[in-house]
This record gives structure tokens, sequence and C-alpha cells, in this order.
């Protein structure tokens, strides 16, 4: 698969998952304050640098959120 044939998935779809990032974020840290900084985070690199398969997007968030 080159780069051309992968689907990058838009502004719209990525912020779309925004509540699920939330929750594994809840999951992993115990403060609610730093679930909400930690899903933050993740959903600002999700649109400066987003995922490049755009049908794992769930997958690269959980990558993101657990590093």
């Amino acid at each position: 698969m080159t780069p051309a044939d992968t689907e990058l998935p838009d502004l719209d779809a990525l912020l779309s998952h925004r509540t699920w990032v939330r929750a594994v974020a809840a999951r992993l840290v115990a403060d609610p304050h730093l679930a909400d900084d930690l899903s933050q985070e993740a959903l600002l690199a999700a649109v400066t640098a987003p995922p490049r398969d755009g049908h794992a997007v769930r997958a690269w968030f959980r990558r993101v959120l657990t590093h």
C-alpha cells in the first residue's frame, strides 16, 4: 500500500471519536482533569498530525493516549 492509497480521516471524522477518546483517557488516569487534558492532547495530535490510515483511527488514538 502506498501513501496515495491510504485515506486520511477528515477533521469531523477525527472529532467524532472525542467521547470514546475521553472514555479511554478516563480509564488510563484516575484524575478527571488529567483525563480531560490527555484527551485534548490526543485530539490535538490527531488534528496536527492525523493518522495515516483513516480506517484504524481508534487504534491510533489508543497508542497516542498510552504514550
